[in-house]
């Protein structure tokens, strides 16, 4: 898992890790702030400072070391949770279709740091997030799930905030454990996905039926 300094996504990860079937053997941060979530849950931490200000030798540095880590770990997803750096086309394409990604709104609408902001100026009447594919296009990968809830003009933005990292939440969780039983299926030109419902078991039924 990778993480930068909200610590909503990265414990609904950790928290469900103990009632599914996968494990998460490293955390990942370009801040420090994070590591007592990590040391609750007795999870390896590793602080890797990267920032957007760096020079290129500096950046592919460090991603080297995250390439070696996440080969130790023998980790077969990447979720970014939550994680506020742009990884390179190289990065994105070693690890096609293995990288997922919560967004704070529900994408296309209100991308960037300030979504909520956006959504309060707006009026939006929903709320959400969406876990995605990450390709070398930024927030622009095949969509995995999505999550809504119903806001209105009471809501102020920190209300939403509130709100949003539920939906994120979800919609991460959803996207984990659907990558994670298999039951996710890339169309052939990386634009859109196809998700089964059920188990890894129920699959073939339900493409029989189909």
């Amino acid at each position: 898992v990778f993480a930068s300094n909200q610590s909503h996504a990265l414990i609904e990860v950790l928290s469900r890790a103990n009632d599914t079937t996968y494990e998460v053997p490293l955390i990942i941060s370009n801040h420090q702030s994070l590591y007592p979530v990590a040391e609750q849950w007795k999870t390896p931490f590793v602080y890797l400072p990267r920032h957007g200000k760096q020079q290129e030798d500096d950046k592919r540095a460090i991603e080297e070391k995250e390439f070696a880590l996440i080969e130790e770990a023998k980790a077969d997803v990447i979720v970014l949770a939550r994680y506020m750096q742009i990884l390179s086309p190289h990065f994105c394409q070693l690890y096609q279709n293995r990288i997922i990604n919560i967004h704070h709104s529900l994408l296309p609408s209100f991308r960037g740091a300030r979504a909520h902001a956006q959504a309060y100026d707006r009026g939006v009447k929903l709320i959400g997030g969406t876990a995605h594919y990450v390709t070398e296009h930024l927030d622009d990968g095949p969509i995995i799930a999505q999550a809504a809830v119903p806001c209105d003009h009471r809501d102020s933005i920190a209300d939403l905030r509130r709100k949003g990292q539920d939906a994120e939440c979800l919609a991460l969780s959803t996207a984990l454990s659907a990558h994670i039983d298999h039951r996710v299926f890339v169309t052939e030109h990386r634009r859109r996905t196809v998700v089964f419902h059920g188990s890894s078991g129920s699959i073939k039924e339900e493409k029989r039926k189909r």
